[in-house]
């Protein structure tokens, strides 16, 4: 998740998808098995209102942008709510509020071992074969997927080349003396801040789950550590006018950033990842609906759209990338055979024991 989506805003509903039916939308609820019900006897008239949450942010930006043209080939119209990185536990005070959710990795698999998110009928996802198997790993538990990725950031570390005094290429160079005082960090808690955790496990330890050598590290690197951030754009902020050296972040954050002085890296040692992923509530009353959005955003054509919008990464890996993003853009085929494959389920369910020993390390 782009970090700027973490900070928990007020339940705002309003109206972002509406509309008639047209016959684009009669052609794909007639490809369905059961327009607008949850897979029992098909209902006399198809359930055109699709209720979703979603992060706000560029998503809702995006979201809106796409908000006609997805009313105009479904027929389907929305209502969102903005819950931030709050969607999971709406769904679980109030398991009827939901058709579809956008959640993170974290959340997602974390929803599907509980029992409120169905898991995803791959047969309904026409693009499916198109996504790249280790997107699709970390949203599997116990064989059953928790749901779609339609796009995903790797991360890296941004750095001024003009105020940092040698080359930045892999994360221990973060534990240097030069950069005392001087790098922006994800606050906990929150998934990259977990990354965290793990990056430094496996840069000075055994492994991702090597946390006595991970806790000893973040120790030594808190000299380093200016400022822990909420909201990403805070950072880059700060990488542009100069107040901060150093950050680690979503590495396409970086790249319009080059007049700057601002070199992206994605280290050689591998780097951690956040899709975005689109899932379903267990009472969802449009499943179809669903299903529709999940297709929508999934199509080549779109997710060259999708990613103009967002400056992440396509998940289908047939979608060609505008000439206008090639240069914004860290994501391709090559850089996704080096994601960390992070256990995002076990990650989000350490974020409170984390976060208590993250306090007493980095303040």
């Amino acid at each position: 998740m782009r970090q700027d989506n973490f900070v928990s805003v007020p339940l705002s509903r309003r109206a972002l998808f509406s509309g008639a039916f047209g016959m684009a939308g009669l052609a794909l609820l007639s490809a369905c098995s059961s327009p607008g019900t949850t897979g029992g006897t098909a209902s006399a008239a198809p359930n055109l209102k699709l209720v979703g949450s979603e992060w706000g942010g560029v998503w809702d930006k995006a979201l809106t942008e796409l908000a006609s043209d997805f009313q105009k080939k479904t027929g389907f119209s929305m209502v969102n709510s903005i819950d931030g990185n709050n969607g999971l536990v709406k769904i679980q005070q109030n398991p009827n509020l939901y058709d579809v959710a956008w959640l993170t990795a974290d959340k997602s698999t974390a929803g599907l071992v509980s029992g409120d998110l169905l898991p995803i009928d791959t047969s309904r996802v026409t693009q499916y074969a198109n996504i790249p198997d280790n997107l699709l790993a970390a949203l599997k538990e116990k064989g059953k997927l928790s749901g779609i990725p339609v796009s995903w950031g790797a991360t890296g570390i941004l750095y001024r080349s003009d105020l940092v005094p040698f080359e930045i290429t892999s994360w221990k160079d973060l534990w240097r003396t030069e950069l005392r005082n001087s790098i922006g960090i994800q606050a906990m808690p929150a998934l990259g801040a977990a990354g965290m955790v793990r990056m430094a496990a496996r840069t000075w330890g055994s492994g991702p789950n090597d946390l006595t050598a991970a806790w000893a590290a973040l120790a030594k690197l808190k000299p380093n550590v200016q400022y822990q951030y909420t909201i990403s754009s805070d950072t880059v902020n700060k990488l542009a006018d100069g107040s901060l050296k150093v950050a680690t972040t979503f590495a396409d954050m970086g790249l319009p950033l080059a007049d700057k002085g601002v070199k992206v890296v994605l280290p050689k040692d591998g780097y951690g990842w956040s899709p975005q992923v689109i899932c379903i509530p267990k009472n969802s009353k449009n499943i179809d609906g669903a299903y529709a959005i999940i297709n929508y955003i999934l199509d080549p054509k779109i997710q060259a759209k999708w990613i103009a919008l967002t400056s992440v990464g396509p998940a289908n890996s047939t979608t060609v990338i505008p000439a206008a993003m090639k240069n914004r853009l860290v994501e391709n085929d090559k850089v996704a055979t080096k994601l960390w494959n992070d256990d995002f389920l076990t990650m989000g369910q350490k974020l409170d024991s984390w976060a208590q020993q993250w306090q007493q390390v980095l303040g």
